[in-house]
């Protein structure tokens, strides 16, 4: 085996371990499609390698599987930057204009003299390929087709605002117009005026579109000193025992050099896969317990900050307007009560609203005391409903109740699971503004489940994601109920799962009326 070809085998194990790391990286369609373009460059630089190893007897077979993989090449980058750096699907009107042309010039390649006539082996140099009538227009394909790539790959980065983006198109572009350059001069240009000594510089300047392609797809996580120590290791390993392989002197090392190379080579995959997997989900726990740390410091300030200063002021506040009510102070004109009992009152809402929150946030972080002893379920929706009818008909709604029949005797905490329970009617109640409210108590089995449908405004799909989360106010809900926290359905959630029950919502969308239900686990 001469220089040449161990230098083509080089090549094409960096190549193919550039494409195997970006597979192993991430399973997204970008990083396939980059895989198949990775495998069409490989392609062509094996292609070669059989081309130069070549007898009399199969040079124009390898030959034309040459330029058939060079073609392959063209159209499969002009097809990635359709799909670079964002992914999105292309229409089959774009696939139709890419891969038409080069099927054709494919079957011209394999098929007929238009293209290529013959070829020869020249023992004292490289070979030789004799070319037909219609070999410009071969060059001058490939020529469109790649600055057609660049062309977009240019559009592309001007138009970008993304400091990333622009870097990652940025790589491709420089990897891919140095590759194409030499690639076009010593493979396509050179030999049409019988110049064949370059020929194969192509394939192996094809690395720097591999390796430039590579960093971009992935976004310089994979460029971390472990990984990199670690594929190159691989690759190095790789590279010996192919060349071993490929000058096996008989055919019982031919079978120890292959079976070791295949061994070799699956061990060195899963290696590099366990390696980037762990950076990745190093990577992964740092930036969540950082996140983590600053939702928690920021919630500790927001509750100290509500729990001993916006609470303490409104206790303060209330206190004082009830004071002003008991006449310790003086006969107080009744045209003063009445403001007093409006300012008493507001405080007092004051207070709840700030407390549904400081509750809606303990019971999302599990930091809300439960004090758990038998509870029947069942008289506590009755209790909860009996309380809140009064607050449907003053909204002129229909309020029906179905409790079944049965035991629905569980273990909880009855002040916690009431106001859960309340907090659901009453949502409902607030977003309902004509129609009707009905809440249903049935059970299956050991589990007893609560329903609340109503015929208000709906939940849309946006907002059904943040229906349960802390903060998680619709985007109209505030025009509808302007008590509205958003931590009064995490505060259910916190309470029900505190319970080992789940809690889960449903719609057909706004304007279209909602339905909570409640799962727990009873006794009977």
């Amino acid at each position: 085996m001469d220089i040449i070809t161990i230098v083509l085998v080089i090549a094409t194990c960096t190549i193919l371990g550039l494409g195997v790391a970006v597979v192993l990286n991430s399973k997204e369609k970008l990083n396939q499609l980059y895989f198949l373009n990775i495998m069409t460059i490989l392609g062509w630089a094996v292609t070669m390698m059989y081309y130069r190893l070549a007898s009399e007897e199969s040079i124009v077979l390898w030959a034309r599987l040459l330029y058939v993989a060079a073609s392959l090449v063209a159209s499969n980058f002009l097809y990635f930057t359709y799909v670079f750096p964002k992914y999105r699907e292309v229409s089959l009107k774009t696939k139709i204009f890419i891969l038409a042309p080069n099927l054709v010039l494919i079957g011209l390649c394999l098929v007929g003299n238009t293209i290529i006539t013959g070829a020869e082996v020249n023992p004292v140099g490289e070979n030789i390929i004799n070319w037909g009538i219609l070999y410009p227009v071969y060059v001058i394909y490939i020529l469109i087709y790649f600055n057609l790539a660049f062309y977009r790959l240019i559009r592309k980065r001007a138009a970008s605002v993304d400091v990333m983006e622009k870097m990652q198109l940025t790589f491709v572009l420089l990897g891919y117009m140095s590759s194409g350059f030499i690639s076009f001069t010593t493979n396509l240009i050179l030999p049409s005026f019988g110049i064949f000594i370059l020929n194969w510089v192509g394939q192996v300047s094809t690395v720097l579109m591999a390796i430039s392609a590579t960093y971009a797809i992935i976004r310089h996580r994979l460029f971390n000193a472990q990984v990199i120590a670690t594929e190159l290791l691989t690759f190095l390993i790789w590279v010996i025992i192919l060349v071993r392989l490929l000058v096996s002197e008989s055919s019982t090392d031919l079978f120890v050099n292959g079976v070791t190379f295949l061994l070799v080579f699956v061990v060195g995959i899963l290696l590099i896969r366990s390696v980037v997997k762990e950076i990745s989900q190093r990577e992964r726990i740092e930036l969540l317990a950082a996140d983590l740390q600053a939702a928690n410091d920021n919630q500790v300030n927001l509750i100290h900050v509500m729990n001993h200063q916006i609470k303490g002021k409104l206790g303060d506040a209330r206190a004082a307007f009830a004071e002003l009510l008991t006449d310790d102070y003086g006969t107080v004109p009744e045209e003063a009560k009445v403001i007093i009992r409006q300012g008493l009152e507001q405080t007092v809402m004051g207070v709840d609203y700030v407390q549904g929150i400081l509750k809606g946030m303990s019971a999302s972080n599990g930091s809300l005391p439960y004090d758990m002893k038998d509870v029947d379920l069942k008289a506590l929706v009755k209790k909860v409903t009996d309380k809140l009818a009064p607050k449907a008909a003053e909204k002129k709604l229909a309020f029906e109740v179905n409790l079944a029949e049965g035991d629905f005797a569980m273990t909880g905490d009855t002040v916690q699971l009431s106001e859960a329970v309340s907090n659901m009617i009453s949502n409902s109640i607030s977003y309902t503004p004509s129609g009707s409210i009905h809440v249903w108590l049935t059970k299956k089995g050991n589990k007893a489940l609560l329903a609340i449908q109503d015929t208000g405004i709906g939940i849309s799909a946006a907002d059904k994601t943040k229906l349960f989360k802390s903060g998680g106010r619709g985007k109209d809900s505030i025009k509808v109920n302007v008590n509205s926290t958003g931590y009064g359905l995490s505060f259910v959630k916190g309470v029900v799962e505190a319970h080992h029950g789940r809690v889960w919502a449903e719609s057909d969308g706004q304007g279209k009326g909602a339905s909570f239900y409640v799962e727990l686990g009873v006794k009977g």
